[in-house]
């Protein structure tokens, strides 16, 4: 299951994310844990439509200093399971609720429970806008590009 959703997730990504081995050259790279967690994430946000779907839902809703509950991500998620004729146990979604907390906190967006504008590091930036302009061969497409969306810049 774990091999399986590192295939969806790194080695099968969209063709206008850097592909599995540019993207593992860069993680084995001395880079800090944050710069590795944002560029793993854009790739999870853009494969994994219930990260996308919650994180976009929160992102609309909320500004910066506000308290990010557990709550309010279980709503977000019993909201999709109805929407998609979904069930999960209560257990799963608070775990997931969670893990997707940490995920947060882990890319800067969660200060502790309250969210905060991140700060995306420059090695981050830079890996995704240098393979977005040799893909774009533009400047303007390669800072448009929805590639930079979970990193709102």
């Amino acid at each position: 299951a774990i091999l399986r959703e590192i295939k969806r997730r790194y080695i099968s990504a969209p063709d206008w994310l850097p592909d599995a081995a540019c993207l593992g050259q860069f993680l084995s790279k001395e880079i800090s844990n944050i710069v590795k967690n944002q560029v793993l994430f854009v790739y999870a946000y853009h494969a994994d439509h219930l990260i996308k779907f919650v994180f976009d839902k929160i992102i609309d809703e909320i500004h910066e200093g506000f308290l990010v509950r557990n709550a309010t991500i279980v709503n977000y998620l019993t909201l999709i399971g109805s929407q998609n004729k979904v069930s999960w146990s209560q257990n799963t979604l608070k775990k997931w609720a969670v893990k997707f907390k940490t995920m947060l906190r882990n890319i800067g967006y969660l200060n502790g429970n309250y969210f905060t504008k991140p700060y995306i590091r420059e090695e981050a930036f830079a890996f995704f806008l240098l393979w977005l302009f040799f893909k774009t061969q533009s400047i303007k497409k390669s800072l448009c590009h929805k590639a930079f969306h979970p990193l709102y810049l």
